[in-house]
């Protein structure tokens, strides 16, 4: 499918791409690290934008991230500056009860 793919999306000069929730070689579209980084961004030119709560994927894919609370950015910089920010943490876990911590 990738020749056809591409045809639609660089040969046509598409200036954005939605993922898919079908699976590429077992792995979600959204999720797939080599179809994201390696051929979109990497081989193609594209700039990845991604919506996304699960972290792990973030990880993988990412060079910068953002992170907003309720529309608004709280921190940004590398996955792992983002992911121990306290403010980061408690707008996505909360605050730690009373006495625990």
């Amino acid at each position: 499918y990738l020749p056809h793919f591409k045809r639609c999306v660089v040969e046509a000069a598409a200036a954005s791409v939605m993922s898919a929730y079908n699976k590429l070689n077992g792995t979600y579209c959204g999720e797939h690290r080599e179809l994201l980084t390696t051929i979109l961004r990497d081989d193609w030119g594209f700039t990845i934008v991604m919506i996304e709560h699960d972290m792990r994927v973030v990880r993988d894919v990412s060079d910068r991230v953002v992170v907003l609370d309720h529309g608004v950015p709280i921190a940004q910089g590398s996955y792992d500056e983002v992911s121990t920010n306290p403010d980061v943490i408690e707008a996505y876990l909360g605050r730690p009860a009373e006495g625990q911590g």
